[in-house]
This record gives structure tokens, C-alpha cells and sequence, in this order.
């Protein structure tokens, strides 16, 4: 709370749920027809394994997709925005917003995309300053399996992106590093850390977002490098699925992690 505005379309009950919920951060709703799509997580109280429900989503009109845009425009014309992170599933009528949002992002803003399908034409824009994506996202992304390196190599190559950092669930990560204007590229393999002593796995949905919520934020605090800010990410992400509730984690026990 202080440092997040989130931004997001809601509708239907489900919307004013998810709004209420999320009532400690600072929002702006964009009203839209359809209801906000329900996912429901199954945990299996024998061996911990999950399985998830997902609803299809309703379309967004193209009115409602421009003023979810237009609103994105206006939060980061207030000045003082450190980063844009843009992530999730989008639901159909909003294809473009990544686009726009990444040609909208002004000067000195971080912009960290999480995710596969849709973005495209964001790193078409080469504004995307982090991609932040799992090996079976990347693999899919390329449409091949293959050497984590050489496609992180191709994301470079084809989109500027300075950043790309990969989750691979319980195996080890990697983060590959090349500034623009530089010629060569650095990379990091991290591994995540293990479960403390003595505990299990509770609930692993929304790791992925929380190692990429706290690697956004390490960056836009700096001091630190992006394996490092990385690293940390994954730390949370550990400590987040020890909890039922997604995403939610102990800071303390994520910097023990560390």
C-alpha cells in the first residue's frame, strides 16, 4: 500500500468482489459490461496438488477497451511513476492495450511484461524494458523447445528488451542481461530457494506474480541488479506457497529465504 495503483476493468458482482478485496490497494476500476471471469482453485488436501477452474471470459466492447486505455494514459501522465507492470490474461476486445500502453510509457518508466499470449505487439514497440515469462511460456512463445540462452537470445535480438528473466517452476531460473546499446549479453542462473525444514507446499498458484511483483519492485527501489532483484522474486515466490491465499507471503520469512 503507497507504492501500487493498480488499474484493472471490473464487472458484475464478481468485479465488486474483487474490487472489495483488494480494498488496501490503491485502484482504478474501469466499469465494464461483462462480469469478471471467476477462477477456482481445487487443492487436494492428500498431496497438496491443485487444479483449476477457469471461466471464459466476456468481450470487452471497443468503448470500453479505449477508456481502459485513455485511463492508463492519464495515470502515467501524473508524473512521479517509477514502472509499469502489465500482466494477466487479457479477456477479448482487449488485445491492443499492451500495445498502447508500452508506446504510451514516457522516458525513465521501467516497463516489466509478464506473459506470452498478446504481447507481441508491445515488444514490437521495443519499449519493454523486462520480460518476465516461465520456459514453458518461452517455449510456447516460440512455438519450440529448446536451450533457455538461445531464446532469451532471440528475445534480445528481435525485441531490445534488456531483461529477460525465466522461471522453470522448482529447477533453476535464468536471467539474461544485455543493455541497450551494449553488444554482449550476461546471464545468471538462479535457483530458487527450498521450502524451510519441516514445511510443504500449501497452495503454488500466483508464485509466478509474486516473483514478478517484488523483482519490479527491487528494481524500481535500485541498488540492485537485476539477478539479484530476480532472486529475490523467487525467494517470495517460495515463501507465497506456503499460504492458501495466492500471492500472499511473509516478507520476514522471504528475506530469510534469500
Amino acid at each position: 500500500p503507497g507504492c501500487v495503483r493498480l488499474l484493472h476493468p471490473l464487472g458484475g458482482s464478481s468485479g465488486d468482489y474483487v474490487a472489495a478485496e483488494l480494498s488496501a490497494i490503491s485502484q482504478r476500476t474501469v466499469a465494464v459490461q461483462a462480469a469478471t471471469r471467476i477462477c477456482s482453485t481445487m487443492l487436494s488436501e492428500a498431496d497438496r496438488s491443485n487444479t483449476e477452474i477457469i471461466e471464459p471470459s466476456g468481450t470487452i466492447s471497443a468503448e470500453e477497451s479505449a477508456l481502459v486505455v485513455a485511463a492508463a494514459r492519464e495515470e502515467l501522465g501524473k508524473g512521479g511513476v517509477k514502472a509499469v507492470v502489465v500482466c494477466g490474461t487479457f479477456p477479448p476486445g482487449l488485445e491492443a492495450v499492451y500495445q498502447q500502453v508500452a508506446a504510451s510509457k514516457p522516458p525513465g518508466v521501467l516497463l516489466v511484461v509478464d506473459g506470452w499470449k498478446g504481447v507481441t505487439e508491445a515488444l514490437d514497440t521495443k519499449q519493454v524494458d523486462v520480460l518476465k515469462i516461465n520456459r514453458s511460456e518461452l517455449e510456447s512463445f516460440w512455438g519450440r523447445s529448446g536451450e533457455l540462452t538461445g531464446m532469451c537470445e532471440e528475445v534480445h535480438n528481435k525485441y531490445g528488451v534488456e531483461v529477460v528473466a525465466v522461471t522453470d517452476g522448482q529447477a533453476s531460473g535464468l536471467v539474461s542481461v544485455r543493455r541497450r546499446g551494449a553488444g554482449a549479453t550476461e546471464r545468471w542462473v538462479v535457483r530458487p530457494p527450498p521450502l524451510p525444514a519441516g514445511k510443504v507446499a500449501v497452495n503454488c498458484i500466483g508464485a509466478g506474480d509474486t516473483c514478478t511483483a517484488v523483482m519490479a519492485l527491487e528494481l524500481c527501489r535500485g541498488g540492485v541488479e537485476p539477478q539479484e532483484a530476480f532472486a529475490r522474486g523467487q525467494a517470495a515466490a517460495t515463501a507465497s506457497c506456503l499460504t492458501e491465499s495466492c500471492a500472499d507471503f511473509d516478507q520476514a520469512l522471504a528475506a530469510t529465504l534469500r
